[in-house]
C-alpha cells in the first residue's frame, strides 16, 4: 500500500524554490509538504515501480540500477529510458512543439525515444559505455509478473527482487564522432534484493516548475497538446486559458501546467548477485558480483529536466544495516536550494532531514569540461547528521553528467521505534564509513542551441554503422 505522510502546515515552495522548513519535526512525519513525500510499504514497492509517466510531449521516465564491488572498484550502471531525456533531438522537438512549430505528431512523445544506457567500470576507471536509442514503440511492459522490455534488455520484478538483463554494444568517442565496436558486446545479468525490510519513499525529484505559455494550437497535435490524467492526484494541474483583449477581440493563450518530477527510491540498499561480461571476438572479460552493494531508483516527470535549474548533486552510501541518500539542486550558478538527507534503517520508516549549504572543495574538470567538486561536506541544519565525501575516481563522464566513486564518512543518530510507524532518534551518535556513489547533473547544457546541434552531429553514429538491433547510438 502507498500512503501519504500527513504533516502540519509548513513553508511551501515559492517560485520553484525549496525553502528550509522549520526544525519542529516529528520523527518519521516530516514537515516538508513541497517534497510531496509518500511512504511505500516493502510489499508494495514492485507495484509502485510500474510505468508511471504519461506519453505526452516532454514526458520522460527511467529505471536506474547501480551495482559495484567496493574492494575491486568494479561494477555497472544500467538505465532503462522511456523518453531519453538526454537526447538533443528529443529536447529540440519538444521545445519546437511548445513554441507552436511544425513537429511530426509522434516524434515529440517519449514513446518515440526509448533507450538503454550501460556504463561499466573496472578497477576504479571508466571501462566501457553503451547507449542505444531503440526504434519508437519498442518499449513494452507486462503486468504479471511485472516487467519492462526494450529490445533484448529487460527488467522483471517479482516478490521483492528485480532481475535485470541488459545488452549493449560498446562505443568510443573520437574526433570523427562515435565509433561502434561491432565486435564487442556487453552483457549484464544481475539480481537486486533489498537489504532493508522497511518502508521507502516516493517524493519530488526536483521542485515543481512554473506554468509556461504555449501556442493555443500546436500544429500536429490538435487537442492533445497536454493530456491530463484526471484520475491521478499527483498532477492535478490543468490547462489554464488566459483571456486578453486585442484590437480584433479576445484572444486566448494556453499555459502548460507546471512540470512535476517524481522520484521513487525503490531500493536504497540492495544486495546484488550476478555477472557483467564483455565479449570481444573470442575473448571474455567477466566481473562477478556476489552480495555487492546496489541501488535502484525510478524517476518520471511531465516536463523535460533542466528547465530553470542549473545543477543537481546527489550522493548515495549504504552499509549492512542502513543507507543514506543526499541530494540538492542549484537554481543558478550561485543560488543553492535546501539540501535533503534521506536516512533508511531496518524496521523503521525513513527520516527526511533538511541540510545547510553544502560545502565543496577541490574543483576538478571532466573530459567534457564540466566542473565538479573533489570533496563535499553535507550537514544537517542542527548539525546532528554530517556526511563527508572525497572522490576516488570518476566512472562516467558525459556532456551533462559526472558520476564517481567516493569514500564517505557519515555521523548520525540511529533511530529507535517509539511507536508504530514513527521513528525517534536515539541518544548516542554513530559513525559509519565506506565507498559510495556521487553524481552531478547539468542537463540544461543540452538546451544551448549551439551545443545541442554540436552534440547531435558529433555524437550520433552514422546510419551506415551496422548494429545487432539496427538501433542508433547516442553518447551524451
Amino acid at each position: 500500500m502507498v500512503r501519504r505522510i500527513i504533516s502540519s502546515p509548513g513553508r511551501r515552495c515559492t517560485r520553484g524554490f525549496w525553502r528550509i522548513a522549520s526544525d519542529r519535526t516529528l520523527w518519521g512525519v516530516n514537515q516538508h509538504p513541497e517534497l510531496r513525500i509518500r511512504l511505500v510499504e516493502p510489499d508494495a514497492v514492485i507495484k509502485a515501480d510500474r510505468r508511471r509517466g504519461r506519453d505526452q510531449p516532454g514526458g520522460y521516465e527511467w529505471w536506474r540500477f547501480e551495482a559495484f564491488d567496493p574492494e575491486a572498484r568494479s561494477g555497472c550502471i544500467v538505465t532503462f529510458h522511456d523518453g531519453y531525456v538526454l537526447s538533443p533531438t528529443y529536447r529540440r522537438l519538444v521545445a519546437k512543439h511548445h513554441q507552436g512549430g511544425l513537429v511530426e505528431r509522434e516524434q515529440a512523445r517519449p514513446s518515440a525515444h526509448p533507450a538503454i544506457s550501460l556504463v561499466v567500470f573496472d578497477k576504479g576507471r571508466a571501462w566501457r559505455r553503451s547507449i542505444l536509442l531503440h526504434p519508437g514503440g519498442s518499449f513494452m511492459e507486462q503486468v504479471d509478473p511485472w516487467g519492462i522490455q526494450i529490445g533484448p534488455s529487460s527488467i522483471v520484478g517479482e516478490g521483492r527482487a528485480w532481475r535485470v538483463t541488459a545488452r549493449g554494444m560498446p562505443s568510443s568517442l573520437g574526433l570523427a564522432g562515435p565509433r561502434l565496436h561491432a565486435d564487442e558486446e556487453i552483457r549484464v545479468d544481475l539480481e537486486f534484493r533489498p537489504n532493508l525490510n522497511s518502508p521507502t519513499l516516493e517524493r519530488a525529484y526536483l521542485p515543481d516548475d512554473r506554468p509556461r505559455r504555449v501556442a493555443d494550437e500546436a500544429p500536429g497535435f490538435e487537442s492533445d497538446v497536454l493530456p491530463i490524467d484526471t484520475d491521478s492526484d499527483e498532477d492535478a494541474a490543468s490547462v489554464v486559458q488566459v483571456e486578453r483583449e486585442s484590437g480584433e477581440g479576445a484572444e486566448s493563450d494556453v499555459q502548460r501546467p507546471a512540470g512535476r518530477h517524481h522520484w521513487l527510491l525503490a531500493c536504497p540498499s540492495a544486495s546484488v548477485t550476478g555477472r557483467i561480461v564483455l565479449t570481444s571476438g573470442d575473448k571474455e572479460r567477466v566481473i562477478e558480483l556476489d552480495g555487492a552493494p546496489g541501488y535502484h531508483d525510478h524517476v518520471w516527470g511531465t516536463d523535460l529536466l533542466g528547465y530553470r535549474f542549473h545543477r543537481r548533486y546527489a550522493t548515495r552510501l549504504s552499509w549492512p544495516d542502513g543507507a543514506i541518500v543526499c541530494e540538492f539542486p542549484t537554481h543558478s550558478k550561485f543560488v543553492q536550494v535546501a539540501a535533503t538527507f534521506m536516512l533508511f534503517e531496518p524496521g523503521a520508516p525513513p527520516r527526511v532531514l533538511r541540510g545547510d549549504r553544502v560545502r565543496m572543495a577541490g574543483r576538478q574538470l571532466s573530459t567534457w569540461l564540466l566542473s565538479h567538486p573533489g570533496e563535499m561536506r553535507w550537514r544537517q541544519t542542527n548539525g546532528a547528521t554530517t556526511l563527508r565525501q572525497e572522490t576516488i575516481c570518476p566512472v562516467e563522464s558525459t556532456a551533462t553528467t559526472v558520476r564517481a566513486l567516493v569514500t564517505a564518512e557519515l555521523s548520525y543518530r540511529p533511530s529507535t521505534t517509539a511507536s508504530p510507524g514513527i521513528a525517534a532518534p536515539s541518544a548516542g551518535m554513530r559513525t559509519v564509513s565506506g565507498i559510495g556513489m556521487t553524481e552531478m547533473d547539468q542537463v540544461a547544457r543540452l538546451d544551448m542551441p549551439v551545443l545541442n546541434r554540436l552534440l547531435e552531429r558529433c555524437l550520433f553514429a552514422s546510419p551506415g554503422v551496422p548494429t545487432a538491433t539496427g538501433d542508433r547510438l547516442h553518447d551524451v
